[in-house]
C-alpha cells in the first residue's frame, strides 16, 4: 500500500530531518513544500499496522518533527 505523509518540523532542523528520513527503508520519495508543511513524502507498507508502526515508531520520533499527517491511498476502482 502507498501512504504520504505531511510534515511540519521545528525551524532549522530540515536538513537534520530529512537525514533521517532518508535512513527509513519504507521511503519511496520526498519533497521540500512551501506553505503549512514542510515535507510531502511517499511511504510504501505491506499493511495499515506496517504503517503504523512506521509513521509512529520511526518518523514522529525523529527529532525536529512536530506534527504530521497521514494519507493513505485508496483504489480508485473501489470506490
Amino acid at each position: 500500500m502507498l501512504a504520504y505523509v505531511l510534515l511540519k518540523v521545528e525551524v532549522g532542523a530540515e536538513k537534520k530531518v530529512m537525514a533521517q528520513l532518508n535512513n527509513i527503508g519504507e521511503l519511496k520519495e520526498a519533497y521540500v513544500l512551501f506553505g503549512d508543511y514542510d515535507y510531502i513524502i511517499g511511504l510504501e507498507a505491506l499493511d495499515i499496522q506496517a504503517l503504523a508502526r512506521t509513521v509512529t515508531h520511526k518518523i514522529r520520533r525523529i527529532q525536529g518533527v512536530e506534527k504530521t499527517i497521514t494519507l493513505v491511498e485508496a483504489p480508485a476502482e473501489e470506490l
